[in-house]
């Protein structure tokens, strides 16, 4: 390889890491929320739920299998609150929550909250009582993942995996979690196609 080529190779391999490190920790701004000009929305985050389940009781156990969602509005601080982690100010800050469910068949199951959600705020709800409302059977088992997309601009969760028949519970965050998004939202950004 010539020099001039390992000079390039050097640089490129420079300009990656280093882009890479200013997007980790949110220093690069494009001013319109979009990292690679792909437009997105103002009033939308999302964050993914990777393992989600739901059973009747199984053949010998008394309760069946169930997860909890938790979601929580973090756009909420005391007065003249001011972070270099999260931008909590402007935009939209209460809204209502979209769940987009994949069972394992990969049917899809949607469900939008009936409430909103104001700064502060968390709501819970049963996976169970979400399924039954998008119109899954009772009867049936879901084993899946999930989008839960917040219509305001900041979301955080978790969701927590319940078999008490053999007292077993295991809790996650919604990823991703506060922190771990690009620049300082709390989510990601929701994209517009």
């Amino acid at each position: 390889m010539s020099k001039f080529g390992v000079i390039l190779l050097f640089t490129a391999v420079l300009v990656l890491a280093l882009g890479g490190s200013a997007l980790a920790q949110g220093k690069f701004d494009t001013s319109s929320g979009a990292v690679y000009g792909t437009a997105v929305t103002t009033s939308q985050t999302a964050v993914f739920a990777h393992f989600l389940s739901s059973s009747p009781p199984l053949p010998g156990a008394s309760e069946g299998i169930d997860t909890l969602l938790t979601m929580s509005n973090p756009l909420a601080g005391p007065s003249g609150f001011q972070s270099d982690f999260v931008n909590i100010g402007g935009g939209d800050r209460e809204g209502t929550v979209e769940v987009y469910l994949w069972n394992e068949d990969g049917q899809l199951y949607f469900w939008e909250s009936p409430l909103i959600l104001g700064p502060g705020e968390t709501m819970q709800a049963n996976l169970s009582d979400i399924l039954a409302d998008a119109g899954f059977s009772p009867d049936g088992i879901f084993l899946g993942y999930g989008w839960v997309i917040a219509n305001f601009d900041g979301l955080a969760g978790t969701e927590a995996v319940f078999i008490p028949d053999v007292n077993f519970a295991q809790a996650f965050d919604l990823s991703p979690a506060a922190g771990q998004g690009l620049g300082d939202t709390i989510g990601l950004a929701v994209m517009v196609p």
